[in-house]
């Protein structure tokens, strides 16, 4: 039953991938005549995918490891880099919900809606390429090598659903993404800060099972 449940889940991830990458324009269609709250995106949209792209991450660095130039590969400890990830899934949906209680007053100053539950499905549905540079890195060289292009899909994909899930007029569309990819940096930078600083006090190895 488990296994039915989860390749349920997996299929209707795959499904949703699908239609915002293969159709980033028209998907916006679909994704409106929702009604999901941010509590239903992320069980069903946020937190798996986070958690594939989290389990890419580390069998590609445990199978691969890091090369560092005149040291070699190095290979960090399982435990600790689960912790990692596990942290930045909650980090970035953290990320997610506060930009989007941001956006939402930002659409509303800018001739938009004030919706939250829209606001963070746009965000939500618009980080879905950047997210698949986690997953492509079960090769980590292929992660790296696909990050920026698939971050400046993600911006695009934000650009054409600004519109038509909060209304942003037409000529107030760039305002909205460059201010919507400043508060998402920003936010970004803050989680990023706190996660070095809970690290850095941490040496590595330190956390075993």
């Amino acid at each position: 039953m488990i296994a039915v449940v989860a390749r349920l889940h997996l299929s209707q991830l795959f499904n949703r991938i699908k239609l915002v990458v293969t159709n980033p324009k028209l998907c916006w269609d679909t994704i409106a005549s929702e009604s999901a709250t941010p509590r239903d995106l992320i069980g069903s949209l946020l937190l798996p995918l986070l958690l594939l792209g989290a389990a890419c991450t580390i069998l590609g660095l445990q199978v691969f490891g890091v090369h560092i130039t005149y040291l070699g590969t190095w290979h960090p400890p399982l435990f600790e880099q689960i912790v990692d990830r596990l942290v930045r899934v909650v980090a970035t949906i953290g990320t997610v919900f506060l930009c989007s209680m941001a956006l939402k007053n930002l659409a509303t100053n800018l001739g938009g809606r004030n919706d939250m539950n829209r606001a963070f499905s746009l965000l939500a549905h618009s980080m879905i390429p950047a997210a698949l540079s986690s997953i492509f890195a079960v090769i980590p060289l292929l992660g790296r090598g696909s990050f920026l292009f698939l971050a400046v899909f993600s911006i695009y994909v934000l650009y054409q659903g600004c519109s038509k899930m909060l209304d942003i007029p037409d000529n107030q569309r760039i305002t909205f993404v460059v201010s919507a990819v400043a508060v998402m940096i920003l936010f970004s930078t803050v989680f990023a800060w706190l996660s070095w600083f809970v690290w850095s006090s941490t040496p590595p190895g330190t956390l075993v099972m």
